[in-house]
């Protein structure tokens, strides 16, 4: 009997030809192939291969002459889809998205109506209802602090006793900007410690 095609010999156009032609091998064709095979260095120790016909060949569509490289124009649906439909089309009077407003801006439209002049608020001080303490030096406990690589800038006032809810409503009134609340000290946006100072001044501190 002949010996199985081993891997190498099925590497070879001529070889894989030869074996995988219908019909049994001729025993004086199996020695000029393995004794080509030993020639170029092949081995034939490898495990067999199962013989199977090489796949067929597919049929290939080529283009027109003239017409390489052009695609049909895509057409659009006649109807929108619904998706789509609901972003297009305006929204109703009674059911408009509110515009997202950033929070800055919402931060500067609230301090638009903080603002007062510096006599009113002064008259409108109650006597006793806050105390804020003076350094040993004599001067007021307020600082400047600036912060983010110079672009933040913030002043701070401490030592303050009494009620901090009404001394913050009177630092919004002087200086028309929002005042956050920590413990121990209060922050305003922006310079205003010549005003904070003027104010402190004025009502006896």
């Amino acid at each position: 009997p002949l010996p199985p095609p081993s891997r190498c010999m099925l590497r070879q156009p001529r070889c894989r030809a030869l074996l995988l032609r219908p019909g049994p091998l001729s025993p004086a064709s199996v020695p000029s192939v393995r004794h080509k095979l030993s020639v170029g260095g092949g081995s034939t120790g490898v495990a067999p291969l199962l013989q199977r016909p090489p796949p067929p060949l597919r049929p290939r569509a080529y283009p027109e002459a003239g017409t390489a490289g052009r695609s049909e124009p895509r057409t659009l649906p006649a109807e929108i889809p619904e998706v789509l439909r609901s972003k297009l089309q305006p929204d109703a009077p009674g059911r408009a998205h509110p515009r997202k407003i950033p929070a800055n801006l919402r931060r500067k439209a609230r301090e638009q109506g903080y603002l007062q002049p510096l006599d009113d608020v002064v008259a409108a001080h109650v006597e006793g209802s806050f105390r804020v303490a003076r350094s040993r030096m004599g001067n007021f406990p307020i600082y400047t602090d600036v912060r983010n690589g110079g672009t933040k800038v913030v002043t701070i006032l401490r030592k303050y006793s009494g009620d901090a809810h009404s001394l913050a409503r009177a630092l919004q009134a002087v200086t028309g900007k929002e005042v956050t609340q920590y413990h121990g000290r209060m922050e305003v946006r922006g310079r205003h410690a010549s005003a904070m100072a003027e104010w402190l001044g004025r009502i006896g501190m």
